[in-house]
């Protein structure tokens, strides 16, 4: 023992509560209400690094955007969804685009030759 406090182990992350000031997360439901009710051209697209900027800039503290997105999933505001799958299996999506690659890498001109004037490559 170091000190008169005894050593003591917690658990990271789980049991700790996400702690904002108050005036911050007013203002953090005043600004995701209205991106997900409200905004006109950018309706549902949050930005939590430009929110983690305007916090910056208004209140003087400096907050993660991420901790913005954990906030906003907390509450209601966002929904996470996951990322697009790529095609891992090498198998390909449209049969007749590969064909018409197939045709260009034996001869660049025989797609040009087989189409139809004034229509180009589709």
């Amino acid at each position: 023992m170091i000190s008169n406090t005894p050593f003591k182990l917690t658990s990271s992350g789980q049991n700790q509560k996400l702690s904002l000031l108050a005036e911050v997360e007013n203002f953090l439901h005043k600004e995701l209400s209205y991106i997900k009710k409200e905004a006109r051209f950018y309706r549902g697209k949050f930005n939590f690094a430009y929110l983690s900027e305007k916090i910056f800039g208004r209140f003087g503290h400096s907050i993660h955007r991420n901790t913005i997105r954990r906030f906003a999933i907390k509450e209601g505001y966002y929904e996470q969804t996951p990322k697009e799958k790529k095609n891992v299996n090498g198998k390909v999506k449209y049969p007749k685009m590969a064909k018409c690659q197939q045709a260009c890498k034996n001869d660049p001109l025989s797609a040009l030759k087989n189409d139809p004037p004034g229509r180009g490559i589709k």
